[in-house]
């Protein structure tokens, strides 16, 4: 637990700090500590957040499950899961970009083939490992090949798991390629981690975690239909399929830029495409 909060819970009891044993625990001195978090702190997330440090205490000293019950407070844990929501539902509408560097699956597998001939562990290289297997940033320390299928998958997720590649990058070439990034050294790939979020910032203008999300769009480019599309993302992602929330949702919502264009063309004057498809032309060679 945080060093002052378990003072002022110390503080409260006239003790020296706070007691070791979950026989002094009753549901009444829970309950009067669980207030205390409820009055340290204002934000919902870190009430929640203390709340929880402190049945974990609770139990790891062995109090009774009515005193771990008594510092619930459903109605902060409620509200925060409502503010979450509505968070999520702003981030769902307004969707994700794809940055400049990964429009082109083409550039994309040329970068590969050179990370291949001559493995670094950057930070540039760490993006494009994050699209193309669609990973969280710390799953390039653990994402490994068993067979034709991935193992070392984080977040709730056994290590020994196996998981199908799902990429936009075919499949003979993403084994190549992680197997080439096995051979870097973790304290380089730490290195690159640590440099991933200003590079993100700075040049892709987007968050981390925004990469893998446009990994399982690209992976789902040439599905049929919206349904096999979801499938596909679901399945980039890593998710169980009985997993269908409204995070998943939110993958759908990657900006194309090419249907982008075709929305806007759709607004404009026939009369006037021959100019624009000039002016697109005249880009092109630029």
């Amino acid at each position: 637990m945080n060093r002052d909060l378990d003072d002022l819970v110390a503080e409260e009891f006239n003790l020296a700090g706070l007691p070791r044993s979950g026989h002094w625990w009753t549901p009444a001195k829970a309950s009067k500590a669980a207030d205390i978090v409820v009055e340290t702190y204002d934000n919902a997330n870190t009430r929640v957040y203390y709340l929880s440090k402190l049945r974990k205490y609770m139990k790891s000293i062995g109090a009774t499950d009515e005193a771990v019950r008594a510092t619930m407070r459903p109605d902060i844990t409620i509200g925060r899961n409502v503010v979450l929501q509505e968070n999520l539902k702003a981030k769902t509408a307004k969707g994700i970009d794809i940055p400049e560097q990964f429009k082109s699956i083409d550039e994309l597998t040329a970068r590969v083939h050179n990370f291949i001939k001559n493995p670094q562990a950057t930070a540039e290289n760490l993006a494009d490992f994050l699209v193309v297997f669609c990973a969280r940033k710390t799953e390039a320390l653990t994402l490994r090949l068993k067979g034709d299928q991935l193992v070392g998958a984080l977040k709730q997720r056994g290590a020994d798991d196996s998981f199908d590649i799902v990429s936009c990058l075919p499949l003979d070439l993403c084994k190549r390629y992680i197997t080439a990034w096995n051979t870097l050294d973790h304290d380089a790939i730490n290195k690159a981690i640590r440099r991933l979020d200003r590079i993100c910032q700075k040049v892709y203008g987007c968050k981390v975690q925004s990469l893998r999300e446009v990994g399982a769009f690209l992976a789902s480019k040439h599905a049929g239909n919206e349904g096999s599309k979801l499938g596909l993302m679901k399945k980039a992602l890593r998710h169980r399929q009985s997993n269908l929330t409204a995070t998943v949702e939110h993958y759908t919502t990657v900006n194309d830029p090419q249907q982008d264009i075709i929305n806007a063309l759709a607004q404009t004057d026939p009369a006037d495409h021959d100019e624009i498809l000039q002016f697109i032309k005249r880009r092109k060679l630029q």
